[in-house]
């Protein structure tokens, strides 16, 4: 087991590690788009990446709850969430390669 999980009850282990895989299998996909878009038109600023993660959340949601019409606070959190993932993902990939230059 992951060592973060260590003294955490086991059904919360299990529920954790199912959520991330799930996340991750939702993500995927809209990630790998955006990093070929970015790729392909050479974009580069934070805001497209942070827009696009955004955007990826929406999706995932859609995949995993239909009913969009009527967006909770959850529904929110996720968006921000994606898009907190986009802003970090500039960060680790294009923010620190322009500073080593």
């Amino acid at each position: 087991m992951l060592s973060i999980l260590k003294g955490v009850d086991g059904f919360v282990s299990l529920v954790f590690l199912f959520g991330c895989a799930v996340t991750f299998a939702c993500a995927l996909p809209g990630f790998v788009v955006t990093v070929l878009i970015a790729r392909a038109f050479g974009l580069q600023g934070w805001r497209f990446f942070t827009i696009a993660g955004g955007l990826d959340a929406v999706l995932s949601m859609a995949i995993f709850d239909g009913n969009m019409l009527s967006p909770d606070e959850f529904f929110f959190a996720v968006i921000a969430s994606g898009m907190a993932g986009g802003a970090t993902y500039w960060l680790l990939a294009y923010h620190r390669r322009r500073a080593a230059t």
